[in-house]
């Protein structure tokens, strides 16, 4: 998420994470990849938009909360808290799923911790849309999303909440995802003044009334052919596959090839499975 916030509006939004948290050393990995690959794309030292550096850490642990806390202080604040909790105990999936043994669901709790005790203007949180139909852990609200709504609004946030369809935003793919847009009340808005419908969240572009959905065809017709158990890291883009291509095709296909490497793609693979 925050890579996404960083390349939002073709890198021009300059927003800067100042503090990224992954418990698992792989995981915290990606995210120095990720760091060092949009210090690449802008051209400037990582300091200016991404952490310098990126361990492994526990937010549960009240040693995070008070790291992460003067690490906001020493960088003049943060105006925005985004995150995904991990979404194993509200996968359908996961035969344990909503219930209040899995630990896994506990962390949405340390989602609404860290925006209580550090209280941004505004904060994100997406997960899978099993979160929907999550119980809570006690009896004092029907559900996990209740329970969130009251909390954060007692905290003086208003709180929009809405599952959205990837495929509505130019994605080519249909993959719904719940997101919930939290809102201080000290920056003076009120419920009304968004759309009764669509609250905080943009209307789609595509489908409906907007632009045709993207399809796997634009998305992918760029890939040369490959055979069975082709393996290779790294190869030279195609022609297109057709002497004819429409426009929104080589538009989507141009879109996806920015910020990567020139005429390079990589892992555009073919194995046979076992």
């Amino acid at each position: 998420m925050g890579l996404g916030f960083l390349m939002a509006n073709n890198y021009k939004n300059l927003y800067r994470v100042i503090f990224s948290g992954e418990v698992h050393p792989i995981y915290a990995q990606t995210l120095r990849q990720n760091h060092e690959a949009i210090s690449r794309i802008y051209h400037s030292k990582r300091a200016a938009f991404v952490p310098d550096e990126v361990e492994p850490v526990d937010l549960r642990n009240n040693l995070a909360y008070e790291s992460i806390e003067n690490c906001a202080n020493k960088k003049g604040g943060v105006q925005i808290i985004i995150g995904g909790p991990p979404c194993q105990g509200f996968s359908s999936s996961n035969r344990n799923s909503g219930d209040e043994s899995n630990p896994h669901n506990r962390l949405v709790e340390v989602f609404m911790d860290y925006v209580e005790r550090i209280r941004p203007p505004v904060a994100l949180m997406e997960n899978v849309q099993g979160i929907v139909w999550a119980k809570n852990y006690d009896s004092t609200h029907e559900s996990l999303l209740d329970y969130f709504t009251y909390r954060m609004k007692k905290a003086g946030y208003l709180v929009f909440k809405r599952l959205l369809d990837a495929a509505w935003y130019g994605v080519p793919q249909f993959r719904y995802r719940f997101f919930a847009v939290l809102i201080h009340q000290d920056l003076g808005y009120r419920e009304e003044d968004f759309d009764p419908e669509w609250g905080a969240f943009p209307f789609p572009t595509h489908g409906g009334q907007g632009e045709k959905y993207v399809t796997v065809e634009q998305a992918i017709s760029d890939l040369p052919p490959i055979g069975n158990g082709w393996n290779q890291h790294s190869m030279s883009y195609g022609n297109f596959n057709s002497i004819e291509q429409t426009y929104t095709i080589i538009h989507f296909c141009n879109l996806m090839r920015q910020s990567a490497d020139p005429g390079i793609i990589t892992d555009h693979n073919h194995l046979s499975p076992c």
